[in-house]
């Protein structure tokens, strides 16, 4: 006796060049609902767009970073870190860049930090805290120039880290 089976595969196929528009990292500053979105904009040259979409459904622009020349920026890391009792939202944002011509073959990294603020008179807002953005900046990790440079902050761990000091 013969028996037959047959089964249907669904399956979604993606080129490999394809990118998300969207992404929603959960955040939770004010509520477990708060989600932080990253979206890509298509225009020229390209962006990336950072808002906070509360519970409520209303977005909030927070920051955008553009294409450095061909390179285009990627957010790293989304959290919440605190100094001297104050809740901070932290973004780690990075570019690839390779230019032979340079001797470059590296990420460029740039920290940045904002401060929140909620009241019932203007709401959710978002501000750039320029000290601890400046404290952690910016930098190269790879061959840059010939040189092999190493950027210290490419993670929260490291981030977190370094504000527990400050303290």
């Amino acid at each position: 006796m013969l028996v037959f089976h047959s089964c249907t595969l669904n399956a979604q196929v993606l080129s490999p060049f394809a990118q998300e528009d969207h992404e929603r990292v959960k955040i939770g500053l004010f509520s477990p609902a708060d989600v932080i979105e990253i979206s890509h904009i298509y225009s020229e040259p390209e962006a990336i767009n950072v808002d906070f979409r509360g519970v409520d459904g209303s977005s909030i622009s927070i920051a955008e970073f553009g294409q450095v020349g061909s390179s285009l920026p990627k957010v790293i890391s989304v959290f919440k870190g605190g100094f001297k009792e104050r809740t901070l939202l932290m973004l780690i944002v990075k570019w690839y860049f390779y230019l032979p011509g340079v001797d470059t073959d590296a990420d460029y990294y740039e920290i940045h930090v904002f401060n929140i603020s909620k009241n019932p008179e203007n709401g959710i807002h978002f501000s750039r805290n320029e000290f601890l953005s400046h404290i952690f900046g910016s930098g190269f990790d790879g061959r840059h120039e010939g040189e092999r440079t190493y950027f210290r902050y490419k993670d929260a761990i490291s981030v977190k880290q370094k504000l527990k000091e400050l303290e």
